[in-house]
């Protein structure tokens, strides 16, 4: 049996934090199963360090400049550039070579579903490639209007990020119509190897959770998994859950400009 690699790539508002979330609690019970969930060390203006389940750091390595992601609007820091590659590739092929014994790794990043082009597309080839794996890719669908209105919501939680989009017309808006496109999210990562597919609906209806569906899309069993992690929450859920993690990275303007003036 080939070793795999599962990249899990959203799409957005499908469960994703709440994902990447358990996938560092329950990781100790995933790995007795065969599963090693990958992950990023982050690090904050302080020098705390904390590992990430969010690969947001790889994904824009190879997401091409312009794209106006919540991360490249609030931090500025995530351009994809060859230094910042290296140091982000070899900082995963570490990590994945440290588990080499498993079968399986996990990667998840909901920033790879805006890859469209054939650049970006060689690139991630080149990282699979230095992976050596098979990779299968999980991907979550929601209907489009049901998706377009979650993830707009979600931008406008914070109202600086829709100024910044409208004072740089150069920006490729993160929620404008090409990315609300299945047949061209399927396109592109279909020709890296099996792509599985989960319904959010017919999950959130079946079990009132996503979880569930995207553990059984890897093949891992529930049973002893932590499954009550849920976070960015609507009207679906009549109250949010929130385990206690790790601070992340803030979506905060002034921030932004602090670490510019570091050069960080």
């Amino acid at each position: 049996m080939k070793k795999r690699l599962y990249v899990h790539i959203g799409t957005h508002k499908t469960g994703t934090t709440s994902f990447q979330d358990s996938l560092g609690q329950n990781r100790a019970t995933l790995a007795a199963q065969g599963f090693v969930p990958l992950s990023q060390t982050m690090r904050e203006i302080n020098g705390e360090t904390w590992e990430d389940f969010n690969c947001v750091r790889l994904a824009h390595s190879v997401l091409r400049p312009g794209v106006a992601t919540i991360a490249r609007l609030a931090w500025g820091v995530y351009d994809a550039v060859p230094e910042k590659r290296r140091t982000d590739w070899a900082e995963m092929r570490r990590k994945a070579a440290a588990a080499e014994a498993a079968p399986n790794l996990i990667l998840s990043a909901e920033a790879l579903s805006f890859l469209r082009t054939e650049v970006e597309a060689a690139q991630v080839a080149q990282f699979f490639e230095l992976i050596g794996r098979e990779v299968v890719v999980i991907v979550a669908w929601r209907p489009e209007a049901e998706w377009r209105r979650s993830w707009q919501t979600q931008i406008d939680k914070e109202p600086w990020r829709r100024q910044q989009l409208a004072a740089d017309p150069n920006l490729i808006p993160p929620d404008g119509d090409w990315y609300f496109d299945p047949p061209a999210i399927r396109a592109f990562w279909s020709r890296f190897g099996p792509l599985i597919e989960v319904d959010y609906d017919a999950a959130m209806a079946a079990e009132q959770n996503i979880l569930p569906a995207l553990y059984r899309a890897i093949g891992a069993s529930t049973d002893e998994l932590h499954l009550d992690v849920r976070h960015n929450t609507t009207e679906r859920l009549p109250e949010e859950v929130v385990q206690p993690t790790p601070p992340r990275l803030s979506d905060i303007a002034p921030i932004r400009r602090l670490r510019r003036a570091l050069g960080r």
